[in-house]
């Protein structure tokens, strides 16, 4: 059997950070064309994991969403999300 791999790319946003920032997205950027044939091999959608930085204990608070970045942009389908990331 040949498996297509699912995951495009993983990014971090934003890009560059420093010591002042209270929040941090890593971005799952999935290949649209496994449930979508009239997508090509590059388009993907994306979902998330956000990660705020508590100002009691600088902890990172994680929360799972649809999208890429504090715009959410190019989020897949609710249901193609993984359960805890549903809402």
């Amino acid at each position: 059997e040949n498996r297509t791999p699912i995951l495009y790319s993983v990014s971090v946003l934003p890009v560059t950070f420093g010591p002042s920032a209270t929040e941090v997205y890593l971005v799952a950027n999935v290949r649209k064309d496994l449930w979508d044939s009239g997508a090509t091999i590059t388009d993907t959608l994306s979902f998330q994991l956000k990660g705020v930085k508590n100002s009691s204990d600088s902890g990172m608070l994680w929360t799972c969403g649809p999208g890429s970045g504090p715009g959410e942009a190019n989020a897949m389908p609710i249901k193609y999300l993984p359960a805890n990331c549903r809402g």
